[in-house]
């Protein structure tokens, strides 16, 4: 209906400009019309990516492995170790495979550079508890929207406690 409104509001355009000589009215019908066009496009996309990303599963597009760290590495040579070599933004913190937090880069911006020597990656983590994570089995649109909602562009994938992998933005 937005599409034969628009349509409508764009042909209204049409026959002011040539037919009645209202060039300004004429343009500015078009213009509506050209707005709602591209609006009721966009409306209708979106319905057909929400109706996709439901029906897909988080594993079928996470990564199966993400960078991970003992939570005893100090800062440095956390830096030097994962940042200079592997490059990366955000990393999860593992005894074994059990998830027990993350630390991004900046969380480590916050502590002194003098400290980091004396820091470990544990004193400046994101707890396991206050990770949002998705479940292997859960659909697209549900770690899609839980990045919205908590501005991220990667999570986690938890299955048991266990991190099995990480999907992020991009694999969307």
């Amino acid at each position: 209906m937005g599409s034969v409104i628009a349509y409508g509001l764009v042909g209204l355009g049409i026959i002011l400009v040539l037919f009645k000589g209202r060039f300004i009215d004429g343009l500015w019908f078009g213009l509506i019309g050209w707005f709602l066009l591209v609006a009721a496009r966009h409306s209708v996309s979106q319905v057909e990516l929400r109706d996709s990303l439901k029906r897909l599963r988080v594993r079928q597009a996470m990564r199966d492995h993400c960078p991970t760290m003992p939570e005893h590495l100090a800062l440095d040579q956390f830096i030097d170790e994962h940042i200079f070599r592997g490059g990366g933004k955000c990393f999860f913190v593992t005894e074994g495979d059990v998830l027990k937090g993350l630390v991004t880069l900046d969380d480590v911006r916050r502590v002194n550079r003098d400290e980091w020597s004396r820091t470990t990656v544990a004193d400046v983590m994101i707890p396991f508890t206050a990770v949002k994570s998705a479940n292997p089995s859960d659909s697209l649109l549900t770690a899609y929207e839980q990045m919205n909602e908590h501005s991220l562009n990667q999570l986690p994938v938890v299955e048991d406690d266990r991190v099995v992998g990480v999907i992020t933005r991009n694999d969307i």
